[in-house]
């Protein structure tokens, strides 16, 4: 968590340095959105600091990866799931989220977006049920036109546009299901 925390830290300088040459050439338009950046890193790093506020306290976070490619919707996603006490991982696309599983703690939850370039939602799915870093983990396919068939593998289809608040209820309930099944056995 202090790599993250240094690597945003490093991100919102970098910005503010990036911002300031912006302004100095006149391209204000491209120094806003770079300012936005700067500040969903400020609320990423509030996030974290929150985080491990609640690890020290001894709470038990669960972990999240989102995969999506609209940034957009990532974000959303994302930030619906850190105010819920989440800990909240992001990839814009399966390999992202690939490399992510294997270099990082493991997630409970990932969702994934369906159709995504490079790697799709349904090439994830297939890694992560098949890879031992993934057991237990709960996969959740997002989609604006998922079938049955197409989702199968999953233990959740979302449709968009996607309702965060029944999204993380659905995702609690499997979490709870999920745990108390493992505390039985």
């Amino acid at each position: 968590m202090v790599h993250r925390i240094r690597n945003q830290l490093n991100l919102i300088s970098l910005a503010s340095r990036h911002i300031a040459d912006l302004v100095a050439s006149n391209e204000i338009v491209r120094a806003m959105e770079v300012a936005e950046q700067v500040q969903l890193a400020t609320a990423g790093l509030q996030s974290t600091l929150s985080q491990m506020h609640d690890l020290e306290a001894g709470h038990d976070l669960k972990r999240v990866l989102v995969v999506e490619d609209d940034s957009i919707q990532r974000r959303m996603i994302a930030e619906a799931f850190r105010e819920s006490g989440y800990f909240v991982a992001e990839a814009d696309n399966g390999n992202g989220a690939i490399e992510y599983l294997y270099s990082a703690a493991q997630p409970d939850v990932i969702i994934t977006d369906l159709s995504m370039p490079s790697c799709s939602g349904w090439e994830l799915s297939r890694v992560a049920r098949t890879s031992p870093v993934c057991r237990g983990v709960l996969l959740v396919s997002l989609s604006g036109n998922a079938v049955p068939a197409a989702t199968e593998g999953f233990d959740l289809t979302v449709a968009k546009p996607v309702d965060t608040k029944v999204m993380i209820a659905q995702i609690d309930q499997l979490l709870a299901s999920r745990d108390g099944e493992r505390d039985a056995a």
